[in-house]
């Protein structure tokens, strides 16, 4: 290497519809710097047919190849290994390399001798254990791009360097989520909504509690499946409205419709729901535990920060705002220009090129 970035590699799991939209923006932000972009997949959306997305091949505007990978059940999900990773990545000539997460899968990459940087949202604590590896792991690292400020917080307490690492704002494609006109979407009511996997991560096992709270007229909506589908069909009462798997167009409609959205999670890096929420103009309660809550969510401004443990706090806080709906509206209204302002996909292809650069 002479010290000038010119390729620039992306190791990931799957082609997600929603990182879609930005990595055909990295990719340009980067050629308009004479910086190439190729990702590498390590796996695909056959493996996850739970997942139920769609995505059309022809919309990847950027370099992508399918690395050879192989599947294995095991306890809780799978595990994959990766044919010849260090190989595969060294006949691609790159000047640095981005690495999608800590895991062992991926640990042969590290020992190319390119810049490497790191892509992650970790915050939570994972056990004496999990923190020597990643301690480890980030030994070999150069810089890290950070979805979140609390992750970021969580890297330098594992000693990573605050200099090092740029924190990129999450993000979702902002013109096409946003609400073009706010001042038509209803606030006569009370309209909630729950968008996630139906599971106890996700907190779908405090609804029914939540709901049996609630002294004011609502509606509640729910999109995703889960084991907890049927639980939850057999307990909700009263005005509640199960929509299943939907795709983005879809979602987009909801979002911009409804004005209260919940997010009860006991555990997400980020939780991109969120973001697309506010751009639809939502108010939002959102957990503590989800990193997203600490970058974009302010008490009293665009919702509230929420503990799923205090359930009792959250039926008063959602019946709060059945009361008082232009509070409601403020929140939402608030929520669309925190969501413009703070993030998208121009932040964070600044701080990636910042991290590979640096």
């Amino acid at each position: 290497m002479d010290g000038k970035i010119k390729k620039v590699g992306f190791l990931t799991n799957i082609p997600r519809p929603y990182r879609v939209g930005f990595l055909n923006y990295l990719n340009e932000f980067l050629k308009d710097r004479n910086i190439d972009l190729k990702v590498f997949f390590y796996s695909s959306l056959n493996e996850y047919p739970e997942r139920k997305e769609k995505i059309d091949f022809r919309n990847l505007k950027f370099e992508y190849t399918f690395l050879d990978y192989r599947a294995f059940k095991v306890k809780g999900g799978k595990y994959f290994f990766v044919k010849n990773l260090k190989k595969s990545l060294e006949d691609e000539n790159l000047d640095a390399l981005i690495i999608g997460n800590m895991s062992t899968i991926l640990y042969q990459a590290l020992e190319l001798d390119v810049k490497k940087i790191l892509y992650s949202g970790s915050f939570n604590e994972y056990g004496f254990l999990r923190t020597l590896f990643r301690k480890k792991f980030l030994k070999k690292i150069d810089t890290i791009i950070s979805y979140s400020t609390i992750s970021k917080e969580y890297f330098k307490s594992l000693g990573f360097p605050s200099e090092k690492i740029f924190v990129a704002t999450n993000s979702v494609d902002n013109d096409f989520f946003r609400i073009t006109d706010f001042k038509k979407k209803e606030f006569n009511c009370l309209k909630i909504l729950f968008c996630s996997k139906l599971s106890r991560r996700k907190g779908a096992h405090l609804l029914p509690e939540i709901l049996k709270g609630i002294d004011c007229e609502y509606e509640f909506h729910i999109v995703g499946n889960g084991e907890l589908g049927n639980f939850l069909k057999e307990n909700l009462k009263g005005e509640v409205f199960f929509h299943g798997f939907l795709q983005p167009e879809e979602l987009k409609a909801l979002y911009h419709s409804l004005n209260l959205f919940l997010f009860p999670t006991f555990k997400d890096p980020w939780g991109l729901v969120v973001n697309e929420a506010m751009l639809g103009g939502m108010a939002v309660l959102s957990s503590v535990y989800a990193g997203v809550t600490h970058d974009l969510i302010f008490d009293n401004v665009n919702g509230y920060r929420i503990a799923p443990f205090n359930v009792g706090d959250i039926v008063d806080k959602i019946n709060y705002l059945g009361n008082n709906l232009d509070v409601l509206r403020e929140f939402g209204k608030n929520s669309l220009k925190m969501a413009l302002e703070k993030s998208g996909f121009k932040i964070m292809a600044k701080a990636f090129l910042g991290a590979i650069l640096s």
